[in-house]
């Protein structure tokens, strides 16, 4: 087993600045993180305009992958309610939201496996 101190001396010295140390490193982390996240909300460059759209369209791709026990059906949100609220989102970069056109064409094919028809009530259990 390898020791990170060699005399007791080192080991308190190290006990004693290991807290101190790690909390500057997760700090520092976090600062980088709360930097990441902000840029990414701004969407000021072509990366976090990407980013968001797929950010966007993963749900509804998630939701697509079977008609069975569809979330979009339990919860009475019908094709256009999708529509209106990732639309103008994934539009945000234009790769992602000529995927987004395909993938809606493909939902259209099969609208009552994945929507209930008429307005949306909420859910319907």
């Amino acid at each position: 087993m390898i020791h990170l101190y060699t005399t007791r001396r080192s080991k308190d010295k190290y006990e004693r600045e290991w807290p101190l140390l790690n909390a500057s490193l997760q700090l520092h982390w976090f600062s980088e993180l709360i930097e990441i996240i902000t840029e990414y909300e701004k969407r000021n460059d072509e990366e976090s305009r990407f980013v968001y759209a797929i950010d966007k369209l993963v749900d509804p791709l998630n939701l697509s992958m079977t008609t069975d026990n569809s979330l979009w059906k339990e919860y009475g949100i019908t094709y256009q309610q999708v529509r209106d609220y990732k639309d103008k989102k994934i539009a945000a970069d234009s790769t992602v939201q000529n995927f987004w056109e395909g993938f809606t064409h493909k939902l259209e094919e099969d609208l009552p496996g994945y929507f209930l028809t008429g307005k949306a009530n909420g859910p319907t259990k």
